[in-house]
């Protein structure tokens, strides 16, 4: 029996369940991200495909990411108290600052880090999470800036899909996100996740994508 599209799609899905791609300015972040794939792998199997790190909100995934560095020997800083400009308002020298919230600081080799962390709940299309980094981006440029530390924007992506076409629709969306060619970006759909569904909605969240985009 010959082999049919439906086989070379789920056989791409397979072979596309965990994927990091970092452009040539963000190299130091390769690591991390692979130790966020497998930190986001460990957590369905060790819940016994009953439960996942990225089915929850986007404090639970900065941790997840926090840990991803301490994993790759860097060192974390979470929800600290930091300056921040007032509203929307623009950088200037009487923009007036309140004291906000930070998401993230980290240390890595020689290089410090700013982020700030945004979650979104994609279908198919990548809109969503090219919205939520340029809201990202915006947030970072209230922040107070220190130093030379970069600045990165950070989306956390878990996907919501119907089930009727799941591995069609990981095919398509891995595609769109392979075209973002401005940040880094990785994603796991592990096998134990294909079922993982929530019964309040009947939707399935059969994986997650991390997209990283330096603001200079």
């Amino acid at each position: 029996m010959g082999i049919t599209a439906s086989d070379r799609d789920s056989e791409d899905v397979r072979r596309d369940s965990r994927e990091v791609l970092v452009p040539r300015k963000l190299q130091y972040l390769e690591d991390v991200l692979w130790e966020w794939v497998a930190i986001q792998e460990r957590s369905i199997r060790m819940w016994k495909k009953q439960d996942a790190l990225w089915w929850y909100n986007e404090r639970v995934s900065v941790g997840g990411f926090a840990g991803a560095v301490w994993r790759s020997g860097g060192i974390v800083l979470e929800e600290y108290s930091t300056d921040k400009l007032r509203g929307n308002g623009a950088a200037t020298q009487s923009a007036k600052t309140v004291i906000g919230r930070g998401d993230m600081d980290f240390l890595l080799g020689n290089k410090k880090f700013t982020i700030e962390a945004k979650q979104c709940w994609p279908r198919v299309r990548i809109k969503k999470v090219q919205d939520a980094l340029a809201q990202a981006e915006h947030d970072l440029n209230r922040c107070q800036r220190i130093g030379n530390r970069v600045r990165l924007a950070v989306v956390f992506a878990p996907l919501s899909l119907t089930g009727r076409s799941t591995e069609s629709e990981i095919i398509e969306w891995t595609r769109q996100a392979r075209d973002l060619k401005d940040c880094a970006r990785a994603w796991v759909f592990p096998d134990l996740a294909r079922k993982l569904i929530y019964s309040g909605n009947n939707r399935f969240y059969p994986g997650v994508g991390i997209f990283v985009k330096q603001v200079e």
